[in-house]
């Protein structure tokens, strides 16, 4: 299988403040279990994740993905374009996979994994099912011996264990993809005049402005800084599905004024927020996102303890923006997507 990978102009965006809110009505409804009397009324969310459908990801059950690309017999591989290795890996069955190995020089291939793990505690349905796997380093390498260049970058780079195994992240390999475009001409402009307030949402763009505040929120909380440096945005096989793949960059702990900045900016566009969305990022704890990870093979070490602080801290920036928003312009107007 293959699809169509473009890269986009980079574009840069601005930060935006606002101001803060008192939460002690919050927490006392929420140790309450009940709703906020506010003009605009807002149900208290709860302490932990809320219930929800069985994971899936572009209609399938993600987890029968994740076993059948778990278990697949690798069949040949070639390399992919982007600075970083990974590798395209023809399966038997009808999956394919991505796979991004660990690397000498400390390539992130965990974060595809706790990218997963963490939108699944999230609900969302749009990151790539990712899974830790050991591949044998002769049949990789002998898979490879058609890319010579990229076989050369195995051997130099990757990490091989005593047991001549290469593990890295094994990543769904999505069949069909399509450039979003939303980075190009005026359209990044447009897009963040939906989510801005007071602004006219096009009844047909509706969902797309749902979907884009979605993502921006996820890359904050999971610390991507990447997404909008050019061809990382793209619809699935409907065109209407904004996926959130590319996820190696996520989870770091240190970031430059730069790279900080690139991380920010997007989310000071953001004025309109799901409801739903905001309840799971409340309920999002530490012991859960660890429970989480433990199911892939890797377990709880995908991250830090200090990785997964980062993670709860900038979820608790996302939320305190909400929350001033919502002071400032109404519950309802903020929270305004399902």
């Amino acid at each position: 299988m293959s699809r169509t990978v473009v890269c986009l102009s980079f574009v840069a965006v601005l930060a935006a403040g606002c101001e803060g809110l008192d939460r002690f009505a919050l927490d006392r409804a929420v140790s309450q279990g009940e709703p906020i009397p506010m003009p605009d009324e807002l149900v208290a969310p709860t302490t932990r994740p809320l219930p929800g459908p069985p994971p899936s990801f572009l209609g399938r059950s993600s987890v029968e993905i994740i076993d059948r690309i778990s278990l697949a017999a690798p069949i040949g591989a070639r390399g992919t374009s982007g600075l970083s290795l990974s590798l395209y890996l023809n399966l038997e069955g009808d999956d394919d996979a991505a796979f991004k190995p660990r690397t000498q020089g400390g390539q992130r291939w965990n974060g595809e994994i706790a990218a997963y793990h963490l939108g699944r505690l999230l609900g969302m349905d749009t990151i790539p099912p990712a899974v830790t796997r050991d591949l044998r380093a002769p049949l990789l390498k002998n898979l490879l011996s058609d890319d010579p260049q990229v076989l050369v970058r195995v051997e130099e780079e990757a990490i091989i264990d005593a047991d001549n195994t290469i593990r890295g992240a094994l990543i769904y390999w999505i069949p069909e993809i399509h450039p979003a475009d939303i980075e190009r001409y005026g359209e990044l402009h447009e897009w963040t005049e939906w989510l801005a307030q007071g602004a006219t949402i096009p009844p047909d763009r509706g969902d797309l402005a749902r979907q884009l505040s979605d993502l921006i929120v996820f890359d904050y909380v999971e610390g991507n800084w990447d997404r909008w440096s050019g061809g990382n945005v793209y619809f699935g096989p409907d065109r209407r599905t904004l996926l959130a793949m590319d996820n190696n960059a996520s989870f770091q702990t240190v970031f430059s004024p730069r790279i900080h900045e690139r991380l920010e900016g997007p989310l000071a566009q953001v004025e309109r927020f799901s409801a739903v969305l905001y309840r799971r990022l409340i309920g999002l704890n530490a012991d859960d996102l660890r429970a989480e990870l433990s199911q892939d093979p890797a377990g709880a070490s995908l991250l830090t303890d200090e990785q997964i602080a980062g993670v709860l801290e900038r979820r608790d920036v996302v939320v305190a923006r909400i929350e001033r928003l919502a002071a400032r312009h109404g519950h309802d107007a903020v929270l305004c997507f399902p």
